[in-house]
């Protein structure tokens, strides 16, 4: 997709160029307003550069930049009480006794279907402890 676009702008420098330099009067004169045109949009963009760097460094993102840094603070703070460990470890317990249903295939019991829902339940409870953990912060 990138070199298609690349492949169009050259096939477009190419004609605006021969237009401008080869082409006849009509051509010539719509390739130079163009040319014009780009030339006035360059300036432009310059202009807003430069006009965004001096409020920049007159202090006009400061606030916006203390806001953002103190959320990505308080997230990282909220992440970091986070029993990983504790979760990862119910996780592969589950996974277990899932991979032990499958292989028991047919054979399940309501004892068995039970106590895969409880550990289930247990890690959504678990899960949502966590979630509030992280809203109250």
């Amino acid at each position: 997709m990138k070199s298609l676009i690349k492949i169009a702008i050259l096939a477009l420098l190419l004609i605006l160029g021969y237009n401008y330099f080869l082409g006849n009067d009509q051509e010539k004169e719509q390739a130079e307003k163009i040319v014009d045109k780009v030339k006035a949009l360059g300036s432009e963009i310059k202009t807003l550069v430069v006009s965004e760097k001096n409020k920049f460094d007159e202090g006009k993102y400061d606030n916006t930049i203390n806001k953002f840094t103190e959320l990505i603070a308080s997230v990282k703070e909220k992440i970091s009480n986070i029993d990983y460990d504790n979760l990862e470890s119910k996780k592969t317990e589950l996974e277990k006794s899932i991979q032990k249903l499958k292989e028991k295939g047919q054979e399940l019991n309501q004892e068995d279907t039970s106590k895969l829902e409880n550990e289930m339940e247990s890690l959504f409870k678990e899960l949502e402890q966590v979630i509030e953990k992280i809203d109250k912060k």
